[in-house]
């Protein structure tokens, strides 16, 4: 999927879910701009009227809705083409399903900095690591061993930049 959006509020967090959902129940990846605008527009990820307290120049803060819509879990790479995978945004809370023979690919699923929700597997799997990335997200990979198994993050309060 490419560019997308919504001017941010509570309709276009509305539109920017839903267009989110539509794309996870088609396992389409997308891409989405976090610049940062100086001018009176409304569509950037930051918000201009809250000033960003780095020292870095800056248009604001993050917008918390934009950041908790757009933090998402998803796999990354998986051999299992028909796997069902769901991401709550309220909650932090992540499913994958997915089937698997010994030998195949490793399921891997990014978990952005935002979700701290403990990780767990069931099934048909032989292994499962968690990495922890330099920019403080989690990378899960998974191997199977043969049959169904599935990758839970638990249900957590997401630990959103926003503004301070």
């Amino acid at each position: 999927m490419s560019e997308f959006g919504f001017p941010p509020g509570d309709v276009g967090a509305h539109v920017i879910g839903s267009q989110l959902l539509e794309m996870e129940r088609h396992r389409v990846g997308f891409a989405f701009w976090t610049w940062k605008e100086n001018g009176g527009g409304n569509w950037s990820m930051f918000d201009g009227a809250k000033p960003n307290l780095s020292p870095e120049p800056s248009s604001g803060c993050l917008k918390v809705a934009l950041e908790r819509l757009l933090a998402r879990v998803y796999p990354l790479t998986s051999a299992d083409f028909n796997l069902t995978y769901g991401y709550n945004t309220d909650t932090g809370a992540f499913e994958l399903h997915a089937q698997g023979r010994s030998g195949d690919a490793p399921t891997q699923v990014y978990i952005p900095r935002e979700v701290i929700g403990k990780v767990t597997s069931s099934g048909g799997l032989t292994n499962e690591t968690v990495d922890s990335l330099a920019d403080g997200s989690r990378l899960v990979t998974a191997s199977p061993s043969g049959g169904s198994f599935s990758i839970t993050v638990a249900a957590a309060p997401l630990a959103l930049t926003g503004c301070p």
